[in-house]
């Protein structure tokens, strides 16, 4: 990738960081910094696959966040071998 689409990449990165991190605090304006802190730092664990996996969080907030932030995961789709095995 060259530098221009890595900076790109990394501002559109940056944007939706930006639109998650204010959906978040418009859906939860009493909720102390920490919550958000608290989101942010789950948010990328792998072990996580819903808003409902945020155990940290109170149940009315996680039934909040399910019904007005989509939560997208990654998916294995196809795993490839080769025949020698070395990739």
């Amino acid at each position: 990738m060259t530098k221009t689409k890595n900076n790109l990449k990394s501002t559109q990165i940056k944007n939706n960081m930006k639109n998650r991190t204010t959906l978040i605090q418009e859906l939860f304006p009493e909720e102390p910094n920490y919550r958000l802190k608290q989101i942010s730092t789950q948010l990328f664990q792998p072990e996580n696959k819903s808003w409902q996996d945020f155990t940290n969080l109170p149940k009315e907030m996680r039934d909040k966040l399910e019904q007005n932030i989509p939560f997208f995961t990654v998916k294995e789709a196809l795993v490839q071998e080769s025949q020698r095995k070395d990739t």
